[in-house]
């Protein structure tokens, strides 16, 4: 058997990593051992439904990041990985990588980062530190190769992908007196773009308004921020905090709208898809090469409040002509971003690496 020790900066509720780590888990084959380091998490029960034995490291908290504690994190990672005879450190962020590189070097152990987002260097820490690399799509691929600290020597492109049918397939969403459940979900940070949701929601009339619940799922930082924002632009909007059954959420949910100004591969918009929401998204950077404006739903501006606005009236108006773009998305997830698939390939890829 192959031994795989994956570390990441946690594994919570709503976080896209902690989705595609959860996918990536359950999917992969018997014949891998998988040990799971995490600082912490609020979705940990969750892996108790999932063939992985986890264990806790607080020192790889990315928020706690500083030079006491890369060395308790890499002294960990270093023990864990020869007490578990690892044969592959597999990393899921760039403090995690940072780690999980200075171990493989001392240990001689095969590392693998997987980078979810583009980002720019921050501090003395490297932003690619890994033998072999995973990239979520094709233009954080083109963008590494620029990068003078990455290495091309190997290198992959796959993509996430959500467990499509394994889904309740009862939906719960439904006009219920003449409203429909508008949803975003992500970390409340300021990169998240929820801000600009709650700006669009303003501009509608109150007409429009009142057709509509508008709920936010999230945790994080900004989130007061959030909440005074909506006050001071008159918008109702229910805050959920953080919700550990998002696939009930998403079935309720008529129209998802992404609004991150920066992202990968997100698997919050892919599950909204896969639940059969109607997606609203903003256009940061690879939505194209995942997502056809007009065909799988609408796009909008990631900084245009107005832009958003106008998307959500025509959703509004669209009726019955909804579900066309909801099958036209669900069937490019299906063909292009299934979890059996994601995990199938990353086991190749494990499988190239060892040899």
């Amino acid at each position: 058997n192959i031994n795989i020790l994956i570390v990441a900066d946690s594994f919570n509720y709503n976080c896209g990593v902690s989705k595609h780590l959860y996918y990536l888990i359950k999917e992969l084959p018997p014949d891998i051992n998988i040990y799971l380091l995490i600082p912490d998490g609020t979705a940990i029960e969750l892996l108790k439904s999932i063939r992985v034995k986890y264990f806790i490291e607080p020192s790889l908290s990315y928020q706690k990041r500083d030079f006491p504690n890369l060395l308790k994190a890499i002294f960990s990672i270093y023990r864990y990985a020869k007490n578990l005879n690892i044969d592959i450190i597999h990393s899921h962020n760039y403090y995690a990588a940072n780690a999980s590189g200075i171990v493989g070097n001392l240990s001689n152990i095969e590392t693998v980062q997987t980078i979810h987002s583009y980002f720019k260097r921050k501090g003395f820490l490297r932003k690619y530190f890994a033998d072999c690399y995973i990239l979520v799509n094709e233009l954080l691929y083109d963008k590494a190769k620029k990068e003078k600290e990455f290495s091309e020597r190997r290198m992959k492109v796959i993509h996430n992908g959500v467990d499509i049918n394994h889904i309740n397939k009862v939906r719960t969403a439904d006009i219920k007196n003449g409203k429909l459940n508008l949803l975003a979900a992500s970390r409340l940070i300021y990169q998240k773009g929820v801000q600009t949701v709650i700006e669009a929601f303003s501009l509608l009339s109150i007409e429009d308004r009142e057709k509509i619940n508008f709920q936010i799922a999230g945790t994080g930082d900004y989130k007061p921020e959030l909440e005074k924002y909506a006050i001071e632009k008159g918008v109702n909007a229910i805050f959920l905090d953080e919700v550990s059954d998002m696939s009930s959420l998403f079935l309720s949910c008529d129209i998802f709208v992404f609004s991150s100004y920066t992202d990968g591969l997100p698997m919050a918009l892919l599950e909204a898809g896969a639940h059969e929401c109607f997606i609203i998204t903003s256009d940061f950077e690879g939505i194209l090469s995942i997502f056809r404006p007009g065909l799988d739903g609408f796009i909008y501006e990631k900084y245009s409040a107005k832009q958003l606005a106008d998307a959500i009236i025509r959703v509004l108006k669209l009726d019955d002509e909804r579900q066309k773009y909801i099958d036209s998305f669900k069937t490019i997830l299906n063909e292009r971003f299934a979890s059996g698939m994601m995990a199938g390939n990353t086991y190749k890829y494990y499988m190239e690496i060892i040899k």
